[in-house]
């Protein structure tokens, strides 16, 4: 059963890096964690099985702690 999570980083530079040029970068996290990653009104939400999702949050919440360090 899939599922969805919203993130609500709000950061636009955050997001363009995270998504890299042609979507190169999340494509990498989709296809790693078998899950899609859009981009919805500001946030990114993540649809996938649940604990596919989870571990996705954690890496992306991982990496934006990085760039805001």
């Amino acid at each position: 059963m899939f599922e969805q999570i919203k993130l609500e980083l709000q950061d636009e530079d955050f997001q363009r890096e995270l998504f890299g040029n042609f979507d190169k970068n999340i494509k990498l996290i989709e296809e790693q964690f078998g899950i899609s990653v859009v981009l919805r009104d500001g946030s990114i939400v993540l649809i996938g099985e649940k604990q596919k999702i989870n571990q996705a949050k954690i890496l992306i919440e991982d990496l934006y702690n990085l760039v805001k360090k």
